[in-house]
Order: C-alpha cells, then structure tokens, then sequence
C-alpha cells in the first residue's frame, strides 16, 4: 500500500491512515500490556518503559510483562 504526501487545510503534512489507528487506540482504550521479544536489548526496554510513563500520564493503566 502505497501513502501520498498530502497536508491538511493548515499546510501541515496529514497522518498516514496507519499513525490515525494507532492514535485511536492509544486514546480510546484504558488499559496496556507492554511486552517485547525475547532477549530484549535497553532500546527496547527504555522505549516500552517511555510509553508506558507517557499512558499513565494520561490516566491509563500499563502492566510489564517480559
């Protein structure tokens, strides 16, 4: 699937069709298990552990699993 370079009325460049689900989800559910693949590397963990600090700042649950 090919995305065009589009921008919305404001000249700003619009999300791609796949940015907007994740968005959606982010917003319209409350509660994230966060995992990563086996033998996960410190990007992994640091970048699951920010996102993680990010939902719960927006009031919603997270739960670790390794």
């Amino acid at each position: 699937m090919k995305l065009e370079a589009t921008t919305t009325s404001n000249g700003r460049p619009a999300k791609p069709a796949s940015a907007i689900g994740v968005l959606d989800a982010l917003r319209e559910h409350r509660r994230f298990v966060m995992c990563a693949h086996e033998n996960p590397d410190c990007d992994v963990l640091a970048s699951g552990f920010a996102l993680g600090l990010a939902l719960k700042s927006l009031g919603k649950e997270v739960t670790y699993f390794l």
